[in-house]
């Protein structure tokens, strides 16, 4: 941090003198391109500090610019152009970015501290915030200058808002906001009304105790509390008892039997069981059964009608309302059965 503090110094005073940081000291002119940032740079620090000594003024200006390319909301500013951070004076290939940075912006401080970035073709604002508190600025993105693309704004996760303070106001905090480089400003802190602490219940209604579980409790809930808004106290919500295991289910009704599986298996469903309130038991819910394996009509039509009529799916047959019995009538049944004959006629359609 310390030699970067010293780079920093050499390079201020480089430019107030009209020198590059990455000269020889042998007092030649320096390249066009650094003389280029040389002259931006001193012009915009007059802007920023009027009536100051230059060397103070650009000194003054390098800071306010490294402040300003931390606030999320300028990155793209200063991305567009290639302007590094920190803000690099210290030859062509870190500094160039800034010239034509500052042709097209105006960066300005009132006498309370206040900076401004404003637009030199428009005159529009585009960022205003105390420089002690750049975090608090007020961002236009629509004051960019053209072809710099604003950042998104973020969308944030909050925590819950805090208890009503004496002065009617309420805070939270934000958790997270996305996407990563947006730019907004969280709704920190609202109004509310206070009011003198709620005073702790003393009595309670309470509901019928529940079922009695099997780690031997059962619990209850409180219906209202007294005195009339009050908060907290000691309800009693639940109790020791003694569980009653309830009967094993001896008998059951079902559901039918599904279609048999691929894996020869079907299954059913307990619709009722008793006696009433009874538990586990061993219901029957699979049995094996023979698979049938589906017709397949697109293949018998493959095998055996396509040669005559053409493929399945621009066949002469589509559109003719072809059925079991018009196959019959035309002999054409090849000895399949009559849920093959079926399977052909669905797979044609209508």
């Amino acid at each position: 941090m310390q030699m970067n503090r010293i780079l920093n110094s050499l390079a201020v005073g480089a430019l107030v003198t009209g020198l590059t940081v990455s000269g020889c000291g042998d007092g030649s002119s320096p390249p066009a391109a650094d003389a280029q940032v040389t002259a931006a740079v001193r012009m915009a620090a007059k802007e920023l500090s009027p009536g100051v000594a230059p060397e103070q003024a650009v000194k003054s200006f390098i800071d306010v610019l490294n402040e300003l390319r931390t606030v999320p909301a300028l990155a793209p500013l200063f991305e567009s152009y290639r302007v590094p951070r920190p803000v690099a004076i210290e030859g062509h290939q870190g500094s160039t970015g800034l010239v034509p940075l500052l042709s097209v912006v105006k960066i300005t401080r009132d006498r309370e501290g206040n900076v401004t970035v404003t637009n030199r073709e428009t005159g529009g604002l585009i960022f205003s915030a105390p420089l002690i508190d750049l975090a608090s600025g007020v961002f236009h993105p629509e004051n960019l200058p053209a072809g710099v693309i604003p950042p998104t704004a973020c969308t944030y996760t909050y925590s819950d808002w805090s208890a009503c303070q004496p002065d009617g106001t309420q805070t939270r905090t934000v958790i997270s906001s996305s996407p990563d480089g947006c730019t907004g400003t969280p709704v920190l802190t609202q109004s509310c009304t206070y009011g003198e602490p709620p005073v702790n219940c003393s009595s309670f209604t309470y509901s019928d105790w529940g079922a009695c579980q099997p780690d031997g409790t059962q619990t209850r809930t409180v219906l209202t509390s007294s005195p009339e808004g009050c908060t907290g106290g000691s309800p009693v919500l639940s109790q020791q008892c003694t569980y009653t295991p309830p009967a094993t289910c001896t008998s059951f009704t079902y559901s039918d039997w599904s279609a048999c599986q691929s894996d020869g298996t079907q299954t059913r469903t307990v619709l009722t069981s008793s006696p009433e309130g009874c538990t586990d038991g061993s219901p029957v819910l699979s049995q094996a059964c023979t698979y049938t394996p589906p017709i397949d009509g697109a293949a018998l039509y493959g095998q055996y009608c396509a040669s005559c009529h053409g493929p399945l799916e621009t066949g002469d047959l589509k559109g003719k309302g072809i059925t079991v019995q018009m196959i019959k009538d035309s002999n054409m049944t090849f000895g399949l059965t009559d849920e093959q004959l079926q399977a052909i006629v669905s797979a044609i359609g209508p």
